[in-house]
């Protein structure tokens, strides 16, 4: 049997005071720990924040006793969705690394706003740790702008005129109604508008929509190249070297949104497509949505169809100029 060797007193003394000593010794001296100098029972902070601008390259970040070793680590949040191509990361003015996921420079629109990353040195680069979360976001607007009834727009004769009635007569003596800005609108028969002649050697395309006057806030009828924002109603192709005082060449195409059954129900629900900057690897990822101005009642915000390259979004309620903030989410 083993038996145990009981030191005497002044032996228990100087194994304390040596112990003490040798313990006092170690907490006295730095060491590097994954890229800090820790000494003296110091706080390990591995932790910065970013705030670069956007389109800067050299992501600058300050983080106290960092120093530039291989296996050094630092969690970064990133104050601004970084939109530089091929980024850096200067940690402590140790030198701006390239930034790497998954083999290769990290793309722009990958690292987001308000969101913190893990990375680790590796001697040439830094890696970003584990898959990136909302690596794509931006912004999209759903217009929902709609012909309740009327809206017709026909050729004024012997004029470059079109008239918007409710049943395609001149008469001009009914009203349409339609929903825009999240409110139901009626409209006298009468409004009229010109369109453009054209004298290059190509056809123009041009819309009939109806467009809210700013200052008035009344809607009128234009004219114009743009069918975004607007209420549109036909497609107007003016041919090439068109410059009569009539417009008997020119081509007029029905393009309205007719929804006689609201309130009850749509008969095709507004939405927008989204292409990602970058196409992921598969559908299996997640969208974050949040309505930040709007017209009218949002409903619900929902992504569908999504795809590798996009999905779409729509609202379930009846508002008008939704802006979206979208956020992919990888899983």
């Amino acid at each position: 049997m083993g038996r145990i060797m009981q030191l005497p007193e002044a032996s228990w003394a100087e194994f304390r005071n040596l112990f003490s000593a040798f313990f006092s010794a170690a907490l006295s001296n730095t060491v590097n720990f994954d890229g800090v100098a820790v000494g003296n029972l110091s706080a390990v902070k591995h932790y910065g924040e970013c705030t670069t601008a956007a389109n800067t390259a050299e992501k600058t970040v300050a983080c106290a006793g960092f120093t530039l070793v291989t296996g050094a680590k630092i969690a970064v949040k990133f104050s601004n969705t970084n939109t530089a191509q091929n980024p850096t990361l200067n940690v402590n003015s140790t030198g701006a690394k390239n930034i790497y996921y998954r083999g290769s420079a990290i793309p722009a629109g990958y690292l987001a706003a308000n969101r913190t990353y893990a990375f680790i040195y590796n001697g040439a680069q830094y890696e970003v740790v584990g898959d990136i979360v909302g690596s794509q976001q931006g912004t999209v607007t759903i217009y929902n702008k709609f012909v309740i009834s009327g809206c017709v727009v026909s050729k004024v004769t012997s004029s470059r005129n079109v008239i918007l009635t409710e049943k395609g007569t001149t008469s001009a003596t009914g009203a349409s109604k339609f929903y825009a800005d999240g409110t139901i609108h009626n409209l006298i028969d009468g409004l009229t508008a010109a369109v453009p002649t054209n004298s290059t050697s190509a056809a123009v395309t041009y819309y009939a929509c109806l467009v809210k006057n700013s200052t008035t806030g009344a809607y009128e009828l234009k004219v114009q190249a743009s069918n975004v924002g607007v209420l549109p109603l036909y497609r107007i192709v003016v041919p090439a070297n068109d410059t009569a005082a009539n417009l008997n060449s020119v081509t007029i195409t029905n393009v309205r949104r007719i929804e006689s059954s609201y309130t009850n129900f749509y008969d095709s629900r507004p939405y927008e497509s989204v292409a990602l900057s970058t196409a992921l690897s598969n559908t299996n990822y997640s969208v974050e949505l949040r309505a930040e101005s709007w017209s009218g009642n949002v409903g619900e915000l929902v992504a569908y169809d999504l795809a590798n390259n996009g999905f779409k979004i729509t609202a379930t309620g009846d508002a008008d100029n939704v802006l979206v903030r979208w956020c992919v989410t990888a899983q």
